[in-house]
């Protein structure tokens, strides 16, 4: 059996970008918990909130498996994906 990760994305380097980099680097990347695609400022101000919060890295996509201060996703067993050795 096989583990598979999440990514995780610096908090601080997105904010670090200028605001025309970010809206043409992230457009349509932040999701609201509804789903509503965030605008620019909508979005970089939530980030603010997770640096508020201590979080270093978030995950992208969802991860019940993540540590917010810098480890990122510590894995998840993958059933499906099996692995032999030496075959």
């Amino acid at each position: 059996m096989s583990r598979s990760f999440h990514m995780r994305v610096n908090v601080e380097h997105l904010l670090c970008m200028s605001s025309q980099d970010f809206q043409r680097d992230w457009k349509n990347v932040f999701e609201d918990d509804n789903g509503r695609v965030l605008t620019c400022k909508e979005a970089r101000a939530e980030l603010r909130k997770e640096l508020s919060e201590g979080h270093k890295v978030i995950p992208l996509g969802t991860c019940d498996n993540f540590d917010y201060s810098g480890k990122g996703c510590f894995g998840h067993e993958d059933p499906t994906n099996t692995v032999s050795g030496g075959e």
